[in-house]
């Protein structure tokens, strides 16, 4: 049977997000390809987004600590569910499932409360809140057992699903998920196994970009939004986004913007007092 084939049928009968990810816990295939609107949306503060990593990394080192499928809830209140997936007796990747709100009393408003820093207005936030498909716990409890068994199916016929991103797809998942670190075209070959000149020409044909271009353009972008949005020192912002520089940071974001980092959190103060 094709394992990607169920995967689309387990989405389609219990509307929870289904993926499978490495051993590392990165994300190889999912049905849908895309987040829930609401995942998607949280998760562009960079914040929310490590904290959604860190939850289902948690997740996962229970579930090699018991080899067993578990639901568990995402720091915004979301049901989640992983099951691992073995080779010759050792856990080599992980079938999650999730992105689901259920009816159980105060937790609308424990996921309400969490994430209405990240919305604009109660409006944007409900329309977001909305969106989220709903099932009751007892369902998502007999679907997380589906998910176990697929998962079993999986490791006993050795069905683990190759990578069905394209290798920059790939790479480009892998730079935003590792900005704030060390990324060099060294360490982003040895992950996937090819060499410098591999990854540096698939991912310009792509994108039309550079890697390193590309990674630069991730941390600025992230950096923008941490001036805007929080009081930290710009040298801890330059820290946060990957940059160990402080005088690099503040002249390539200059260069990208047009302004200091000092100029445009004053601009962004002055427009949210505008707003008030």
């Amino acid at each position: 049977m094709d394992v990607m084939a169920l995967i689309k049928d387990l989405y389609n009968i219990s509307g929870a997000r289904v993926s499978v990810h490495d051993a590392g816990g990165e994300e190889l295939y999912a049905y849908p390809s895309k987040l829930s609107p609401f995942c998607a949306k949280i998760q562009e503060n960079i914040f929310t987004h490590r904290n959604c990593v860190d939850c289902d990394q948690k997740a996962c080192s229970k579930v090699s600590a018991t080899g067993e499928p578990y639901i568990y809830r995402c720091s915004c209140g979301l049901l989640e569910a992983v099951a691992p997936i073995h080779h010759l007796g050792v856990i080599n990747g992980y079938l999650m499932m999730g992105q689901i709100r259920d009816e159980l009393k105060g937790n609308d408003q424990h996921i309400l409360k969490s994430s209405r820093s990240l919305f604009k207005s109660d409006e944007e936030q409900l329309e977001y809140f909305n969106k989220i498909q709903v099932l009751e716990f007892n369902k998502f409890e007999s679907y997380a057992r589906l998910m176990g068994i697929l998962a079993e199916y999986i490791t006993n016929h050795n069905r683990f699903p190759s990578k069905a991103d394209s290798l920059p797809e790939l790479i480009k998942k892998y730079i935003y998920q590792n900005f704030a670190k060390t990324v060099t075209l060294d360490n982003i070959a040895k992950k996937f196994d090819c060499s410098k000149s591999t990854v540096m020409n698939s991912f310009r044909k792509k994108y039309g970009i550079t890697v390193i271009a590309y990674l630069n353009q991730i941390r600025l972008e992230e950096a923008q939004k941490l001036i805007c949005d929080t009081e930290l020192s710009f040298k801890e912002i330059a820290c946060e986004c990957g940059f160990y520089d402080q005088n690099y940071f503040s002249k390539q974001f200059t260069e990208k913007y047009g302004c200091s980092p000092t100029t445009f959190r004053a601009r962004c103060k002055k427009n949210k007092s505008k707003e008030i």
